[in-house]
């Protein structure tokens, strides 16, 4: 009975027939014949935990129900579940395992025959037309051997199908063992099938030997007088019940990778974007598109940050890094063993913190792994007794390694499973550790979380480990979670986020997701409200049941999924984006990483980066950092064209300015900001200075360029942007006059906020009273007007220093001598222009100009006319405020025309008021005269 397929399954296999059915024409040429690369092929790539079993199960029912069909698959756990999910989905007919397993109960339930000798698999396969082979990678050999010939007996027939799962791990350097399943020569096949979650790129270092090679990939060598050249991948192996894979207890590391991209190892890589080797991608399903559609369970990663003062102590004693090994083994015994202390009672904590049911561990070394489990139910007694009552229930602890039999792993597995221990007694919590066991597609049921306790270099390792994990349940409400310890250094803080090497464990699992599904941690890199909500507020509608492999369907209107990143305490969710975009979606190196830090701060401090060339930041550990010298390094790197262009926006965001003509422009314009906001003008003295900064100067120097047209376009609209309503260059009169026009506004402007607060206050106090007061509406409106005019400004008022009164006394008396648009300012502002007046027409002695030469005035008489001019003035403009170039002009007593040059004559008065009579003192005063 052939299983009901899923939309996005029935979706695959139709692709994958199509793609099989109609090889796109560059590749039809490089298909036929019998060439290395020759062959259909294909790669479906999709979330894990969707379903690809069934896919290809699927696909071989649709291409070659009665053919000849290869599964390999990387483990022998892999190898039993993939049978039984082939039975399960119809497939029939004889079955061979290639693989160390003989007498396992579930191979033999399934009619399933296993050998690891390449003669018997020869005689078992022959030339039978209808068979179904699995085999794991190590495997690999002993069919190589079987179709080369061997003791004489006929190759097998060649295939018409080969699926190879979990392909990423035969990406890499070709010329490794695993990678022979690339090779149609070695194994013929009519088509290939890869299927991965994990798609692995690699590429040649630029520049290197290899880039040439990535063009034009060498054929593999057969020898033929070597049949069995010997591998790396199987140095060692006698055919014995191990997985041939690496030694699980190695501590090793694959190479770092900042993407999926990683450097060429050795020789040419096999990488899974070259068609060549591997086909098109016929069908794709990122991560995140399956949790929205309910295939798989949504995820949160809870980052639990540990400050172990014992932990911190043996780290340093040993001369470890708290979050990576130290390399001499002999001296980290004491620092690994508390932090597996401090590992055992975090992960408690945090599975009652979280209600985590069923945990899963990874570790990086079984002897750990087994350490954890066996000392964990000891560490719950001890939390027990610590805080009575904080931790009901029970826990089960088990672990699990490469050296137990399938059998016992299963048994282990199954209570797990139910919630039970070893017993089959319920437990509250369940936990089961392994090392490199439970990884690629490995079905684990009812898992509700892994706990990744050692960090892991291996994109694919964390992503396979997250896998576990996010299969759904069967209810359709399950929130999967991901702890990641981060042990923290002493006096270390969240403000270290950018820069410690102790998140690097949480690094490298964002940037694993990220490799698997970018739009993941791009969603994570852009701030949210609920960044990290306390309260994962996730409600997930009822699904279909469905077996674990294949994941669950949902049903109706689903919620938006997007990942949910937690903090042991309150993050803001900007710093947690900022965390993401520069370590993880476009990592930066650490110096650069701290330098941004710096700038920040100094940023947040001053509000610029006009920083000095030695400027030093010191962060809260006391580290000093030459930021003025960064700064200038990073000018010049930009200037190079050798920053990234990510670096450039964030620094540009900061407010950073690339050239040092900028610089000093950004440095002016600073300044000018800051006399602004101290004077209310930009129409500054050439002498003023503001803490030690000669800005009047700068500004009369934009001024000359500004006149010049040397002015570049933007700059004078910024500085204009400083003082609203005011030009920082006055086309029409001088930078002086401005000022006191500026000043006298902002005069006018704050009286009359006095006098209406004045108002407010009194009719308030009126209403008090329940009186109206003598004053009507109209006397009311007219006091509301006083001092809102030029003409109401008194000779000795003084703003911001400057004379205002004098100011506008000068400005009425010399009305002739303005422009038309500074008239208009001042009528504006309320000054009424003076009248004209001519003292002999209003005395009525409008006398012509006698003939004749213009007679000799006598002292008294040179007197009375300058008294008359500056009672004409005092007439006309109220005041004896005259400018000292003033020149009146009168009709004397005897009808001459006289120029009395007045404003010297009255200054010159003044001086010698103690030489003058009683009588004309007098005369002065009753025209107003200052003497002081």
């Amino acid at each position: 009975m052939t299983a009901t397929l899923f939309p996005h399954q029935r979706e695959a296999v139709q692709n994958v027939t199509r793609e099989f059915a109609s090889p796109p024409e560059e590749m039809a040429a490089l298909r036929a014949g019998d060439g290395p690369w020759a062959g259909l092929r294909t790669q479906v790539v999709a979330a894990t935990g969707t379903g690809k079993t069934r896919i290809a199960a699927a696909c071989a029912a649709r291409l070659t129900p009665h053919g000849r069909v290869l599964v390999l698959v990387p483990t022998l756990d892999l190898l039993t579940q993939t049978v039984a999910a082939w039975r399960a989905a119809g497939r029939t007919g004889p079955m061979i395992a290639v693989c160390s397993l003989r007498g396992d109960p579930a191979l033999d339930a399934a009619g399933v025959r296993c050998t690891t000798s390449a003669p018997q698999y020869a005689l078992w396969s022959g030339r039978t037309r209808h068979l179904t082979v699995f085999g794991t990678y190590a495997s690999l050999r002993v069919l190589l051997r079987a179709q080369r010939g061997v003791y004489g007996l006929e190759p097998p027939a060649p295939l018409d199908l080969v699926v190879v799962d979990e392909a990423h791990r035969t990406s890499g350097a070709l010329g490794k063992a695993w990678a022979a399943v690339h090779d149609n020569r070695r194994l013929p096949a009519a088509r290939r099938l890869y299927m991965t979650a994990t798609p692995r790129i690699w590429e040649p270092p630029p520049g290197s030997a290899y880039a040439a090679l990535a063009e034009d990939p060498p054929v593999p060598e057969l020898d033929p007088m070597d049949p069995d050249p010997e591998l790396d991948e199987w140095e060692g192996w006698e055919g014995g019940d191990e997985e041939f894979g690496p030694d699980e207890d190695e501590d090793e590391e694959e190479p770092e990778a900042r993407t999926a991209y990683q450097p060429l190892p050795v020789g040419y890589a096999a990488s899974m974007d070259d068609q060549r080797l591997f086909g098109r991608v016929s069908y794709s399903l990122p991560l995140s598109a399956a949790v929205s559609a309910g295939l798989v369970a949504p995820f949160r990663i809870v980052v639990a940050e540990v400050t172990d003062p014992e932990v911190q102590a043996a780290a340093a004693a040993s001369g470890s890094r708290l979050n990576r090994l130290s390399t001499r083994p002999a001296d980290v015994e004491a620092y690994r063993g508390a932090r597996l202390a401090a590992l055992q009672t975090g992960l408690l904590k945090l599975a009652w913190e979280h209600d985590l049911r069923r945990v899963l561990t990874f570790h990086h070394r079984t002897i750990e792994a087994e350490a954890f489990a066996v000392g964990l139910p000891e560490a719950f007694k001890r939390l027990r007794r610590g805080t009575p009552g904080a931790y009901p229930g029970s826990i089960a602890a088990d672990w699990i390694s490469g050296e137990h039999d399938p059998q016992h792993r299963r048994r282990v597995l199954g209570a797990f499973g139910a919630g039970a221990d070893a017993d089959g007694v319920a437990v509250t919590r369940a936990f089961v550790s392994n090392c490199r066991v439970l990884g690629e597609g490995v079905d684990v049921p009812e898992i509700d979380s892994i706990a990744i306790l050692d960090p892991k270099g291996s994109i694919v390792e964390i992503v396979q480990a997250v896998g576990r994990c996010i299969r759904p349940s069967a209810a359709g409400t399950k929130l999967a979670t991901i702890v990641i310890p981060i042990f923290l250094e002493r006096d270390e803080t969240r403000d270290d986020m950018l820069v410690s090497p102790s998140w690097r464990p949480l690094q490298r699992v964002l940037q694993a997701l990220r490799a698997h599904d970018a739009s993941i941690c791009d969603v994570l890199a852009v701030p949210q409200v609920d960044g990290n909500a306390q309260g994962d507020r996730f409600e997930e509608p009822a699904a279909e049941d469905t077996d674990a492999e294949d994941g669950a369907q949902g049903e109706g209107e689903r919620p938006e999924w997007r990942p949910i990143l937690r903090y042991s305490a309150l993050r803001d969710p900007a710093q947690i984006s900022q965390f993401v975009e520069l370590r993880v979606v476009d990592p930066q190196s650490r110096n650069w990483l701290r330098g941004y830090v710096a700038a920040e701060r100094y940023q947040r401090a001053h509000g610029n980066l006009v920083i000095p060339i030695d400027a030093v930041d010191i962060d809260h550990h006391g580290i000093k950092f030459p930021l003025g010298r960064w700064i200038s390094e990073m000018r010049a790197e930009y200037a190079r064209n050798h920053l990234e262009r990510g670096q450039i926006q964030r620094l540009e965001s900061l407010g950073m300015v690339w050239s040092v003509h900028d610089q000093a422009w950004e440095d002016g314009l600073a300044i000018a900001r800051e006399y602004a906001r101290r004077h209310g003008t930009l129409a500054a003295p050439t002498d003023a200075v503001v803490d030690g900064y000669p800005i009047g100067t700068w500004l009369a120097n934009r001024r000359a360029q500004d006149r010049r047209g040397e002015l570049p376009a933007g700059r004078g609209a910024a500085l204009d942007a400083l003082v609203e309503g005011e030009p920082w260059h006055p086309p029409h009169w001088p930078v002086a006059w401005q000022r006191h026009l500026t000043h006298a506004a902002e005069y006018l402007a704050e009286r009359a906020e006095r006098a209406e607060r004045a108002e407010r206050a009194e009719r308030a106090e009126r209403a008090e009273r329940g009186e109206r007061g003598e004053r009507g509406e109209r006397g009311e409106r007219g006091e509301r007007s006083e001092g809102g005019r030029l003409d109401d400004v008194g000779l000795d008022v003084v703003h911001r220093g400057t004379a205002i009164g004098r100011w506008v006394a000068r400005q009425r008396s010399g009305w002739d001598g303005l422009n038309e648009p500074q008239r208009e300012q001042l009528r504006a502002l309320g000054l009424t222009p003076p009248a004209t007046v001519d003292v002999a027409a209003e005395a009525g002695a409008a006398v012509p100009v006698p003939d004749g030469p213009r007679p000799k005035r006598t002292r008294e008489q040179a007197w009375a006319i300058a008294v008359g001019a500056a009672a004409a003035y005092r007439a006309r403009v109220g005041h004896l405020e005259v400018p000292r170039a003033h020149v009146e002009t009168v009709t004397a007593f005897d009808g001459w025309p006289e120029d009395v040059r007045l404003g010297v004559w009255v200054t010159t008065t003044r001086s010698r008021r103690a030489k003058l009579s009683e009588e004309r003192i007098a005369e002065l005063d009753a025209l107003g005269m200052r003497w002081t």
